[in-house]
């Protein structure tokens, strides 16, 4: 993910306007605010950045507001202790942690330079869709006497984004990782496992995204599905159930990850919270 920096847009791109009125939920613990791309455009400057797409797959352009801007508008305040968690439309959630790449800068974009309907299609799946309305992207500067560096693939560029909450890193970890982990080496590898491949789409003790099932309460997946029908599962959803959104992990995960996982999962049924 190759970032191209800044660049001129065509004359037909500056004549675009921001007109979304989509909403955007921005949360925490003491700030509930719902705003549109016109009110931010009305309160924040816009920027344009060239980026090296993963969704698309070559450079693209586009507009739209630097999310730092966005959340010091919110009166929120990123930290070492905090945990950014964007929602997008169809329950997907990324999560991202302060990272330490100094020259990685987010943009919210709410505008397609390229396209003159305002965003390109694309396939997701078998499905068009595009990143509207809000999708965020990654600039990096050049570093003196380097090429164009790459954000990294540790970044999130989640896309169809309505809401952003700014949650407590250390009460999400209590959630999916109860004290008493340290001692099943199985269940923290696991654990590390999930929540870089599953968390995005399912949650544990409601904690994650939503595009596929809760997986502890009220009952855990481990208690009506057996195991080897996991394994299988988790190789090839789409063996089981057509049209399934879940990929495949078959050539991502080997059979011993898998089974991490799964003791993992096996591991929270006895630490579902005590009420919701």
């Amino acid at each position: 993910m190759t970032i191209a920096g800044c660049s001129a847009i065509g004359p037909s791109a500056r004549s675009h306007k921001i007109d979304s009125d989509t909403e955007l939920i921005i949360s925490s613990a003491t700030t509930y605010r719902i705003v549109t791309a016109v009110q931010l455009s009305r309160s924040l400057p816009t920027a344009r950045v060239t980026v090296n797409d993963p969704v698309y797959g070559r450079l693209k352009h586009y507009e739209g507001f630097w999310l730092e801007d966005v959340l010091r508008l919110a009166g929120i305040g990123f930290s070492g202790e905090t945990m950014l968690v964007f929602t997008c439309l169809d329950g997907y959630q990324a999560r991202l942690t302060r990272h330490e790449d100094p020259y990685a800068k987010a943009l919210l974009a709410v505008r397609d330079l390229d396209s003159e309907s305002g965003w390109e299609v694309f396939f997701h799946g078998k499905e068009k869709t595009t990143p509207a309305p809000f999708y965020l992207v990654w600039q990096t500067a050049r570093r003196a006497g380097e090429a164009t560096t790459s954000p990294g693939t540790s970044l999130p560029w989640p896309y169809q984004i309505n809401r952003i909450d700014l949650r407590s890193a250390i009460e999400s970890q209590r959630r999916l990782l109860p004290a008493g982990a340290e001692s099943r080496s199985d269940v923290q590898r696991g654990y590390d496992l999930f929540t870089r491949s599953c968390i995005a789409c399912h949650s544990i003790n409601l904690e994650g995204g939503a595009l596929g099932p809760e997986l502890n309460i009220p009952k855990n997946i481990t208690e009506y599905r057996d195991w080897s029908y996991l394994v299988d599962f988790i190789k090839d959803p789409s063996s089981f159930r057509a049209r399934s959104k879940m990929p495949d992990f078959k050539n991502s995960l080997t059979d011993q990850q898998i089974d991490e996982i799964l003791h993992y999962l096996r591991w929270m049924r006895e630490r579902k919270p005590t009420s919701e």
